[in-house]
């Protein structure tokens, strides 16, 4: 019988076709380990996180280069938030092959 594992990160998370601010990542989906930001000033404190499916936080940091390593992402799908400048910037779907 499947172990059921509740946590205390969930939230429900929804992608919206609206862009909340310019911001792009890049490639996606993608299968190269990296991911590429553009539209914010490196001067900005920018934080992400990443979820998967179920809504578990698995990744969190402050974005310090036009870069994110994503190399330790098995293949699925999964959502990703950038926040700065006091709220949620953009909010996308993330699909590693």
């Amino acid at each position: 019988m499947p172990r059921i594992i509740e946590a205390e990160n969930r939230r429900k998370l929804e992608v919206k076709e609206e862009k909340l601010e310019v911001i792009s990542l890049y490639p996606n989906p993608n299968g190269i380990g990296k991911l590429w930001l553009t539209g914010f000033e490196n001067d900005e404190e920018i934080t992400m996180s990443i979820y998967n499916i179920q809504g578990i936080i698995i990744s969190h940091g402050v974005i310090s280069e036009e870069q994110i390593d994503i190399s330790e992402l098995k293949s699925g799908t999964y959502f990703i938030e950038i926040y700065g400048r006091g709220k949620t910037m953009h909010r996308d779907k993330l699909i590693i092959q």
